[in-house]
């Protein structure tokens, strides 16, 4: 039996479990797939497989092309394309974006579970050639299954967050992602919290003073970083206002406990 044959009977492909765990990410990508031809995309986009004799190899990369075909011919050609660019080869020979479905599918592996992901593609088989690539992508000579897991997953949570970086999902993840910068020394400028830029203090619209802060007005922008009470009083009129403020604190995401991944 060929390698795709068993990936889509009993393992990483698995026709029934694969599409339910794609449904799943497609929902934490983009809201709940309402569309039935979203299903039905679900369902056959990787139908392709079958025959293949191997995952990622020449003769692997075409399988996007008989899903493709199927919701070409049941729903249109705008619908074919979208499920035969989840194949991010696909996009790059026909010089094209992948589709949105090419995110929710690399997020499956992030959305199943471990205990059951494992034993499907070690009983498939499909792990030795998944190892074998991602030791040469590495440039080492072998790698166990899980370093090739981790390290898979890994790649795969920042190339979703890079092919959809507007949806909750990717914004929580740049998030939990540690960032690299400089703190200042300077006591007169203390550092944000959440990217280490330099405070800036925001004038009293009053007088023009030490600066002021109205949350009230902030939290209109922006409900999920600002709150009540992010106000103290002008040192020069007493009035509302003297608040340190990051320059791009309007560019904040929200942060983990706020989104739902």
């Amino acid at each position: 039996m060929k390698l795709g044959t068993r990936s889509l009977l009993f393992g990483a492909h698995q026709f029934i479990t694969h599409p339910l765990f794609l449904a799943l990410a497609w929902w934490q990508l983009y809201g709940f797939p309402w569309d039935p031809r979203l299903w039905v995309a679900f369902i056959v986009h990787d139908w392709g497989y079958w025959g293949k004799a191997d995952m990622d190899g020449e003769d692997g990369q075409t399988h996007p092309e008989l899903g493709g075909r199927i919701m070409a011919r049941l729903f249109g050609q705008e619908w074919g394309d979208f499920t035969r660019l989840h194949s991010r080869y696909y996009a790059k020979r026909e010089g094209r974006e992948p589709s949105p479905l090419c995110a929710a599918d690399k997020l499956v592996l992030l959305v199943t579970p471990r205990w059951l992901y494992l034993p499907l593609v070690k009983l498939s088989g499909e792990v030795d050639e998944y190892c074998a690539l991602f030791a040469r992508y590495q440039g080492v000579e072998r790698v166990t299954i899980e370093e090739w897991y981790e390290g898979l997953r890994a790649s795969w949570a920042a190339e979703v967050a890079r092919l959809a970086p507007d949806t909750l999902w990717a914004i929580a993840y740049e998030r939990s992602q540690p960032r690299d910068v400089e703190v200042p020394d300077d006591d007169d400028d203390p550092p944000c919290t959440v990217c280490g830029v330099p405070m800036e203090w925001i004038d009293c619209v009053a007088c023009g003073g030490e600066g002021y802060f109205n949350s009230d007005e902030l939290m209109e922008v922006d409900p999920l970083w600002y709150s009540q009470g992010d106000e103290e009083d002008c040192t020069d009129c007493d009035g509302k206002g003297g608040w340190w403020e990051c320059p791009g604190a309007a560019a904040h995401p929200p942060t983990k406990e706020e989104v739902t991944v």
